[in-house]
This record gives structure tokens, C-alpha cells and sequence, in this order.
């Protein structure tokens, strides 16, 4: 499964989800597990508050950015 790039819509952080069809239900609300790109550390976040970005190429040039 690809890995996908998403935003944060309220400050704009990123966070990279190894499997967007994982989505966990609690109390009827949707989560994803995601990591920020250069952590490997997981945790879920609310799926309504991401917005997705792109694929695989994103990833990597967030990676680029963080390094520069």
C-alpha cells in the first residue's frame, strides 16, 4: 500500500498514514494512524481534521525539505 501525505487543516502540520483504509471508529468518530515525516513515532489522529495531499513523491520531497 502506498503511503500518503496529509495535512493538518488547522495548523497546516503534515503527517504521512501508511494505510488510509485502516481507519479506526471510537464513539463514532473516524481516526487514522499516522507519523509525522522524519518520526517513526505513531498515534492516531481525527481523519475529519486531515486533508490529503498526494502520494509517495510528496513524502519524499517532504523528507528533502526537512533536511535542508
Amino acid at each position: 500500500m502506498k503511503s500518503m501525505m496529509f495535512k493538518n487543516r488547522v495548523n497546516g502540520e503534515r503527517f504521512v498514514c501508511e494505510d488510509h483504509r485502516a481507519v479506526d471508529v471510537i464513539d463514532g468518530v473516524e481516526y487514522l494512524t499516522v507519523h509525522r515525516p522524519n518520526e517513526q513515532r505513531s498515534f492516531k489522529m481525527r481523519r475529519d481534521a486531515l486533508e490529503k495531499i498526494n502520494g509517495v513523491g510528496s513524502v519524499v520531497a517532504a523528507r528533502l525539505s526537512v533536511k535542508q
